[in-house]
C-alpha cells in the first residue's frame, strides 16, 4: 500500500514482494553505515574493511531475518496500540529478545574472527553492558515503535535508530578483550586448585582463552605453546603462588613487575 513519496513507495513495494530480503538488506546497510561512522568519526584509526564486512554480514544474515520473524510473531500475538499492549511488547522485547540478540551478536563476532572457543568468555564479559545500553536506547524507541510504526515498517524504523546504537555495538563488539594475563596468575594464586586439578575450573579456562586471543592479536604465536605447556606443568604439581609466578617469569611469558 503506497504511503507517499517515491523512495518510500519503492521500499514498500519491495517489502510486499520480498519482505525478508528487503529487511535483511536494510539491516546490512544500517550495520555497514554505523560501523563505517564508528571507524571514521569515533575511533579515527586505520579503516578495517574486514570489520565492516563482519558487521554488515551480521546485519544481513541475522539481524534482518530474525527481526522479521520476531516482530511479526510479537505483533501477531499482541495486537493493538493501547498503552498496556505497547508496554507488554516493550517488556518482552527488552527482557526476552534483547539478551538473546546480544548472545547471537557476540557469538557471530567470535565465529567470524575464527575464535568460537571464546564465545562464552566474550558473552560473560560484555553481554550485560550491551543489554544495559539496549535498555537505555530501545525502551523509549520501542515505545514509539509499537505505538505508531506499522508492522512491516518496524525494521526500517529500527535500523534508522540502530545506525546510532550500532556505533556503541560496533565498539563493544570489536574491542580488544581485556588483558587477563595477570588474571591467570591471580586466579592461580588465589585458587591453588588450578595448579593441581586435572580438570581446571571454568574461570581458569576463561582466563586461558582470553590470554590466547591477546597472544594472537599481538602476533605472539611463538609464546602460546610455551604458555600452555607451562600451565600444564604447573598444574601437575602443587606449587605455592610465589613459585607459580616465578615459573611464568622464567619462561618469559609474563613481564616482570
Amino acid at each position: 500500500m503506497p504511503r507517499g513519496g517515491g523512495l518510500l513507495d519503492s521500499y514498500q513495494e519491495a517489502l510486499d514482494s520480498k519482505p525478508i530480503l528487503t529487511k535483511a538488506s536494510t539491516s546490512l546497510v544500517g550495520f555497514a553505515v554505523s560501523d563505517a561512522m564508528t571507524q571514521a568519526f569515533i575511533e579515527k584509526g586505520d579503516f578495517d574493511l574486514k570489520r565492516l564486512v563482519k558487521m554488515a554480514s551480521f546485519g544481513f544474515l541475522l539481524h534482518g531475518t530474525t527481526g522479521h520473524f520476531f516482530y511479526n510473531f510479537l505483533d501477531g500475538k499482541l495486537k493493538g496500540t493501547d498503552p498496556l499492549t505497547v508496554a507488554a511488547k516493550v517488556a518482552i522485547d527488552q527482557t526476552c529478545w534483547a539478551p538473546v540478540f546480544m548472545v547471537m551478536f557476540f557469538s557471530y563476532m567470535m565465529v567470524f574472527e575464527g575464535t568460537p572457543d571464546l564465545i562464552e568468555a566474550k558473552i560473560r564479559q560484555d553481554v550485560f553492558t550491551a543489554v544495559k545500553g539496549s535498555w537505555m536506547t530501545w525502551i523509549p524507541a520501542h515505545t514509539i515503535n509499537f505505538a505508531f510504526v506499522p508492522s512491516d515498517m518496524r525494521l526500517l524504523y529500527i535500523n534508522t535508530i540502530q545506525i546510532f546504537f550500532n556505533m556503541f555495538m560496533s565498539v563493544i563488539g570489536n574491542k580488544s578483550d581485556v588483558d587477563c594475563v595477570d588474571g591467570v596468575v591471580d586466579h592461580i594464586s588465589s585458587h591453588r586448585r588450578c595448579s593441581v586439578e586435572s580438570s581446571p575450573s571454568r574461570k581458569c579456562r576463561r582466563h586461558e582463552s582470553i590470554f590466547n586471543v591477546r597472544a594472537r592479536r599481538h602476533q605472539l604465536f611463538e609464546y602460546r605453546q610455551e604458555h600452555f605447556s607451562s600451565l600444564l606443568k604447573i598444574r601437575s604439581r602443587a606449587l605455592a603462588p610465589s613459585q607459580v609466578r616465578e615459573k611464568f617469569f622464567e619462561r618469559n611469558v609474563l613481564p616482570r613487575m
